[in-house]
């Protein structure tokens, strides 16, 4: 005959109730977890933005960790708060600058332990266009005064060659191209 405990199979009970409720957490505070820790990083965001707009350093810099690294263009990595407090003191001391991003998408882990945001999505348009016309000067300028000073000395070296090599060497000068002055 099987004795029973009832205390240890009550016990066993309460148990598998607790584990059963503590796993059957309702996707809604799940949710809104997510959008709570989205909108933290928005708001983040948000209050950097604020210190380039006021040209706060201090401000700018609570967001980095003290052993962080930033990477500006064209220039060696800065490390450590003290050294990103004079890289930023150096740009925002720059009556020109400004800085204006704003997160196209946000996303937080289902754990709610990592979270990131992509701040930079410009399409290719917006950044060309402004430039193209300086671009297309600079361009233009450079193709006529290379044509200018290459026609002479192409012509010069043209009139050494005869018949279809000349005609060849000449259009290819007239290109900007340099043609060889070896003789065929």
């Amino acid at each position: 005959m099987m004795r029973k405990h009832p205390v240890r199979t009550a016990a066993l009970a309460i148990a598998a109730a607790l584990a059963l409720s503590a796993c059957g957490k309702s996707d809604d505070s799940a949710a809104t977890q997510a959008n709570t820790d989205v909108q933290a990083i928005k708001d983040a965001e948000t209050k950097m933005q604020a210190g380039f707009k006021d040209k706060n350093v201090e401000q700018v810099v609570a967001f980095y960790a003290s052993s962080a690294s930033f990477f500006a263009p064209g220039q060696t990595p800065s490390k450590g708060a003290d050294v990103l407090r004079y890289v930023f003191r150096q740009m925002l001391g720059d009556p020109a600058a400004a800085l204006s991003f704003q997160a196209d998408r946000v996303e937080v882990s289902a754990a709610g332990d990592l979270g990131y945001s992509r701040l930079y999505s410009v399409p290719v348009s917006e950044i060309l266009l402004p430039r193209l016309g300086s671009t297309l000067l600079l361009t233009g300028t450079a193709f006529v005064l290379g044509m200018a000073l290459a026609a002479r000395p192409a012509s010069r070296g043209a009139a050494r060659l005869s018949g279809s090599v000349r005609l060849l060497t000449t259009r290819t000068a007239m290109l900007g191209l340099r043609a060889g002055r070896s003789r065929l």
